[in-house]
């Protein structure tokens, strides 16, 4: 005997509900939904998190590097300001954040074809995806769950 509530197809509200989840397994796998797709991720291999790994750090460092500069900028606003009242303060906005902010959605497409189960790839247009996607605690979260399950010979998970 089948439920009728499975045959029912999901109403466009609850489609939209799936938009924006994000969920870790205690294995490992990372489980997306994006417009209303389902990707499971699988654990990477050795190679693929080393690859993985160098492209996010690279990211990270390049935002480290704009926030520094950033810093001495105020800094030294704040020192024209102490010393003239009557001074202007320009601080160029940070225009690179855009382009850092596709090169860490463009890493996650690459995460997304390089692990889904089903060979699925994630939107083409960067506007297409969801702004939490960007988020840094994510990527963070991410990793750790790669690395607390280690692989045992053969290349499958200890758990």
């Amino acid at each position: 005997m089948t439920d009728a509530a499975d045959d029912v197809e999901p109403t466009a509200d609850e489609t939209a509900e799936r938009d924006d989840e994000v969920a870790i397994t205690d294995d490992g796998q990372i489980h997306l939904v994006v417009a209303g797709a389902e990707y499971w991720l699988k654990r990477p291999t050795i190679g693929v998190m080393r690859d993985l790994e160098e492209r996010v750090v690279s990211l990270a460092q390049a935002d480290v590097e704009v926030a520094q500069r950033l810093a001495k900028a105020v800094k030294a606003a704040a020192a024209q300001v102490a010393a003239d009242n009557d001074a202007e303060i320009n601080l160029d906005d940070d225009k690179g954040a855009s382009d850092r902010l596709d090169a860490l959605l463009a890493w996650w497409q690459d995460v997304v074809a390089a692990l889904d189960r089903r060979g699925r790839h994630l939107p083409d247009e960067v506007d297409d995806l969801p702004a939490w996607l960007a988020s840094w605690d994510l990527v963070r979260d991410v990793r750790q769950a790669w690395r607390a399950v280690p692989y045992r010979p053969g290349g499958r998970p200890k758990r």
